[in-house]
């Protein structure tokens, strides 16, 4: 812990002195050896004392270029930026933003900030064609963060400079870093009950904020992730996912890192640009595991052709985790077809459960036991709030899907309204509890007490449990009183993906207040493949119909917006609170209706 920094540099790595309590190679996590808790950082650098030729990441650009870090490489140049982070005056507890779009230069910058005790907080880059928007967002966050330095890459200036920037905040570029390892202040390495990053939430249901992610939460969710996963010396991790979201960052990076895992990364935007790249590393590194958000499923069915499958095999892959947003039915069947035929496992698909506050996985479907899903009567939902299983296919019926298990570590339990726990089959709130659970917002702000319900976290989420099979339903907040049912609009949203006409992935509903009638109206809003009078009109008509016939409820209102309109979160989720006030202020500014 106290070892002098710049090891690697003078010929040798860093060496802590519990080297050996990290995880064994050659050898299962899960396979029952309790080991002695160290930081995710103590764990990287053990592993660079250990083997530091070995690779540690692989990082692909746009091109399809690659370049090779091995652990001493990736030690070397941490402790690199960690100097430079202190030139510039940052020290310990002190929020750094990383608005970064070059892997080769997020990830030691992130390293290097832990190093020092900063608190670095990776944000989203702009989205191609939505600057102003993504600025906007940029400027809320540096607002609420309150950082000390910004770091950026040299092509964000633009962005930046369209957002405003802070006064508190002082912003630098990459290119202006410079450091040598010698000249970071000899300080331990953060302990477990320090504070590792800042991660911010997507904004599904409210305005994002920054939660103080501890060094203790982050190493039992990458201990208890790697068990659930079965990873091994012979894994190969490969993702797109992004590093500002906690699927990218810690399932997809720290913990393969922490276990001597190569990881292969590219962008997102590199991954929606050409996502037959990620086929391609799998093929060429025996890529095994990996996980996605839900609609990636269906968009590289749809965008990855025969002729760049052509010669690639998928027989490696043994696991791909589904997390992120709520999991549908239809993805899975589509991108099996799709690609069983180079090599794809039927049981690869896994579905799994989480949040941000529990610093990611909470629950996943076990290795060893097939995904399920279940057909449930809307009705019974709605109405009774109960989860009775009918007959795929029935009228008024709507397939959900399991997201497994609780975690090692983690007690899932379902609430009523009173706080009282459900019986199996109940649809109320699901809360949790484990040694991976978050308490504070960052500036250190510890959760409301309104949070807790008898010791357990709510998550805002609504779902019920089989036999310790938790499957997801919805959001508490979402929920609209419709008639006197409680509809939840992911309902309203799987009957508007079945029709042709609306963009996929571009339909929201909610509920906007009715005061005449006392309640709320259901409402669509839709983005069109087709926009004109006559396909508003046949949309207008075929959704109100289905609406009606699954959810026995009226759909009171449609919108039509341009391509865009429609806001979605930085981890790609629609953002209901986002569009609902959206709506509500054409609506206050009288602009001119384009329901049709």
């Amino acid at each position: 812990m106290g070892a002098q920094p710049g090891a690697a540099d003078r010929g040798g790595t860093f060496r802590q002195k519990e080297a050996h309590c990290s995880p064994v190679e050659g050898t299962s996590v899960g396979s029952g050896k309790r080991l002695k808790m160290m930081t995710v950082l103590e764990q990287i650098l053990g592993q660079a004392a250990r083997k530091p030729q070995a690779r540690a990441l692989t990082l692909i650009d746009a091109d399809g270029e690659e370049k090779v870090m091995t652990y001493a490489d990736l030690e070397r140049a941490s402790w690199r930026m960690a100097a430079a982070l202190r030139q510039w005056g940052l020290s310990g507890n002190e929020l750094v933003l990383l608005l970064i779009n070059d892997l080769a230069e997020l990830v030691p910058l992130f390293f290097g900030a832990m190093m020092i005790g900063a608190l670095p907080a990776i944000l989203p880059v702009p989205v191609a064609g939505a600057a102003r928007k993504s600025s906007s967002q940029l400027r809320e966050r540096m607002v609420q963060a309150k950082a000390r330095l910004l770091v950026t890459s040299v092509g964000m200036r633009p962005y930046l400079e369209e957002s405003g920037g802070v006064p508190q905040t002082a912003i630098v570029v990459t290119s202006e870093l410079r450091g040598e390892p010698a000249d970071v202040f000899p300080r331990p390495l953060p302990d477990l009950s320090e504070t590792a990053y800042v991660q911010f939430t997507s904004g599904t249901t409210g305005q994002p904020k920054g939660l103080q992610v501890s060094q203790g939460a982050l190493a039992s969710q990458v201990r208890h992730y790697a068990h659930a996963v079965g990873l091994n010396a012979g894994d190969v991790m490969v993702s797109w996912s992004p590093l500002y979201h906690d699927q990218g960052l810690v399932s997809n990076m720290l913990m393969p890192l922490c276990h001597g895992v190569h990881t292969i990364l590219m962008t997102p935007s590199t991954w929606l640009r050409n996502p037959a790249l990620f086929f391609q590393a799998v093929d060429r590194y025996q890529g095994t595991i990996s996980r996605w958000p839900n609609f990636a499923f269906l968009y590289t069915a749809r965008r990855v052709t025969d002729r760049q499958m052509a010669s690639l095999s998928l027989r490696s892959l043994r696991l791909l985790a589904s997390s992120g947003e709520p999991i549908t039915p239809d993805a899975w069947p589509v991108f099996k077809e799709r690609f069983a035929p180079y090599g794809l496992a039927d049981e690869v698909m896994k579905g799994s459960y989480g949040m941000a506050e529990y610093t990611l996985c909470i629950a996943m479907v076990p290795l060893e036991e097939r995904q399920r899903e279940e057909a449930l009567s809307l009705r019974m939902l709605n109405e009774k709030g109960l989860a009775v299983a009918v007959e795929k296919g029935g009228k008024g019926s709507q397939v959900f899907v399991s997201s497994g298990k609780a975690m090692e570590g983690a007690e899932i339990r379902i609430v009523d309204e009173r706080g009282e726990f459900c019986a199996d089959r109940v649809i109320g709130e699901i809360v949790v509890r484990g040694d991976c659970l978050i308490d504070r917002y960052h500036p250190d702000r510890p959760f409301p007490e309104d949070s807790f319900c008898n010791g357990f976290f709510r998550t805002g989420d609504l779902g019920y449990m089989v036999d310790g099979w938790l499957t997801v339903t919805g959001r508490r907040k979402d929920v609209v009183i419709a008639g006197g049912n409680c509809i939840s609009p992911e309902q309203v949203e799987r009957i508007a993906a079945g029709i042709s006409a609306i963009k996929p992935g571009r339909a929201i509903a909610f509920g906007i207040p009715d005061e005449q009638l006392g309640t709320e109206k259901l409402t669509v809003v839709c983005e069109l493949v087709h926009d004109d009078q006559k396909t508003r009109q046949d949309v207008r008509c075929r959704l109100q119909e289905e609406v009606l016939r699954e959810l026995a409820v009226w759909l009171g209102r449609v919108e039509f917006r341009e391509p865009g309109w429609i806001e979605k979160t930085t981890s790609g989720k629609l953002s209901r609170y986002r569009n609902r006030e959206k709506l509500l202020s054409c609506f206050q500014e009288n602009r001119p209706a384009t329901s049709g």
